[in-house]
């Protein structure tokens, strides 16, 4: 760190209880589960609630909850090793060694730069940390290399942040701020000289990772002067999950959590807790509040926060008196006193939609067959068929509803 700032320093307080290496709250997925390669560098979910996976070698992957997809340089993507990772709408971004490659549907479009590290979306566009300075993207003026500043410009740009007032770049040379990304009139600043490798924001509070000297912590609210946590070393990036639970991704120790209010560390997930290698990229919260590890060269895991889960209304059912649950492939079929069919599995909470003009068909008894078509048997209203159309998962699948099979009434 710079000699000529003063930092009041923290050393991390080790509260985690024990967990024994078979880690019931770990699901691995590997190359024996259908990944193409064991060095997963970004995770991502799409508007449908599928998983994008960026690895280093092995291509694009999407992961439904049960099955991979691959796309790969003999499908038009530009590189094979993938860096990170950005969906909106219909499009994915991969940022790989060798620039950025868009996705819409199955056609890749390819725009050569310097190695893309990270995506910032803004109201005004979208940005990308490059191994030199920041580019940012449109549709009309598609791929152009900002100028920032002199340094900026020349350095390996890993994370960007805005806290509501400055943006915040880590870069392999420095922490910068400024007040814009782009245009006249920009205000910059260096914070700090070192290798910062994730910048992030929480609670009015900035937390720098850098990689050989811990987490750089600047409360804004308090005015307070910097604070450093000394631990974890060999920071690769750091995401907020659960609010208040800052988690350190690391090159060697697995996974740090630091609560971002007392800035202790509550557990440290690392080989014996049960990952297979403590070399982390990156960790990602998904839409229904599963964390997702990707590792490099362990594949990926999703952490189980819970042994137990609890879903109700609260948490998507259409009802909470429950009529009938199926499990078939890796998912769980529900009906409730709610007219329609739940499914439920890795990824959250999917609604089928209603059969038009049979809007109160309630659900008694499920069932399965050998091709995976749900059979469902209604109060009143016959025997139901599901049926699942295969699409690219960028682009929703409405033709995923209840078939009605057979109508019948009693007579009174």
């Amino acid at each position: 760190m710079n000699k000529h700032t003063t930092y009041v320093l923290l050393f991390l307080l080790f509260i985690s209880p024990f967990i024994g290496a078979q880690n019931s709250q770990l699901r691995s997925y590997s190359i024996e589960d259908g990944l193409p390669q064991s060095q997963v560098y970004d995770i991502i979910q799409d508007e449908i609630g599928y998983l994008w996976l960026g690895t280093q070698g092995g291509g694009l992957c999407n992961f439904d909850g049960t099955n991979f997809s691959v796309w790969n340089e003999n499908d038009g993507l530009l590189s094979n090793y993938i860096h990170a990772l950005y969906t909106s709408n219909d499009s994915l971004y991969i940022g790989t060694n060798l620039g950025l490659s868009i996705k819409i549907k199955n056609n890749f479009s390819n725009f050569k730069s310097p190695q893309v590290n990270h995506f910032y979306k803004s109201e005004k566009g979208l940005y990308l940390g490059t191994k030199q300075g920041i580019y940012s993207y449109s549709n009309t003026e598609k791929l152009k290399k900002l100028s920032i500043h002199a340094d900026i410009d020349s350095s390996i740009v890993n994370a960007i942040v805005f806290d509501g007032t400055f943006y915040w770049i880590a870069t392999n040379t420095g922490l910068w701020k400024t007040n814009k990304l782009e245009g006249a009139r920009l205000q910059i600043e260096k914070i700090e000289e070192n290798n910062f490798k994730s910048v992030v924001y929480n609670n009015h509070k900035i937390f720098a990772g850098t990689y050989r000297d811990g987490i750089l912590i600047l409360d804004q609210k308090n005015n307070e002067s910097p604070i450093l946590l000394r631990e974890p070393l060999g920071i690769n990036s750091m995401e907020i999950h659960n609010k208040n639970e800052l988690w350190v991704a690391t090159d060697n120790d697995g996974i740090s959590i630091i609560d971002t209010q007392n800035y202790s560390e509550k557990i440290n997930i690392n080989k014996s807790k049960g990952l297979s290698v403590s070399h982390i990229r990156k960790t990602f919260t998904d839409r229904q509040s599963n964390i997702w590890i990707a590792t490099s060269g362990g594949g990926f895991y999703k952490y189980f926060q819970n042994n137990f889960q609890h879903f109700d209304a609260s948490s998507g059912l259409k009802g909470n008196r429950i009529y009938a649950v199926h499990h078939a492939k890796n998912s769980l079929w529900i009906s409730s006193s709610e007219a329609g069919l739940t499914q439920i599995d890795t990824l959250g909470i999917h609604h089928i939609p209603k059969i038009k003009g049979f809007s109160n068909i309630k659900i008694k008894t499920i069932t399965s067959d050998d091709h995976g078509n749900i059979w469902a048997g209604s109060d009143g209203n016959g025997v139901l068929l599901r049926t699942t159309k295969t699409v690219d998962s960028l682009v929703p699948d409405y033709s995923d509803s209840l078939t009605l099979l057979q109508k019948y009434s009693q007579k009174q």
